[in-house]
């Protein structure tokens, strides 16, 4: 029973030091998916005690109710005192219709934003907004940010 214990605690541990795919950071923050306006801008948790040069992913999470085949996302990100904007037009369909992510009932959307350097010390701030033209669009539920380390 013992060793059975020792074994499901170092398997246990052994997990949670992995990294998903080399992803160091990921974090999604809910939207309501009965609307989502230009104003409710959503700031993710601050990004501490990493260094080095990380590919940024937006990932969106939506369900089959949201009526546009793209979405343009305003990214900055603030870190050592610098703002950076950051542009991303999200194509959520291909050209017949038919979603280009994945899933069944909630589709999930990953792009590249940028490629971001980050030195010891600083932190990072993620701030994120849609650009669309209606003020309030619906079917969106969550964005998320990704950070995997490059080098």
């Amino acid at each position: 029973m013992k060793r059975l214990l020792t074994s499901v605690i170092i398997t246990a541990l052994a997990l949670c030091a992995c990294t998903f795919d080399g992803i160091e950071y990921l974090e999604y923050a809910h939207i309501d998916t009965f609307g989502w306006t230009k104003k409710d801008t959503i700031c993710l948790p601050n990004v501490k005690n990493i260094e080095g040069t990380y590919a940024q992913t937006l990932r969106l999470r939506f369900t089959k109710t949201y009526p546009y085949q793209s979405i343009q996302i305003i990214v900055n990100n603030k870190t050592g005192g610098k703002s950076k904007k950051r542009i991303v037009t999200c194509h959520l369909t291909n050209k017949e219709g038919d979603f280009t992510a994945k899933g069944v009932d909630y589709l999930e959307y990953e792009c590249n934003i940028d490629t971001i350097s980050i030195v010891n010390g600083d932190s990072l701030l993620i701030s994120i907004w849609h650009n669309h033209k209606k003020d309030s669009i619906q079917g969106m539920s969550e964005i998320g940010v990704a950070l995997k380390k490059l080098r």
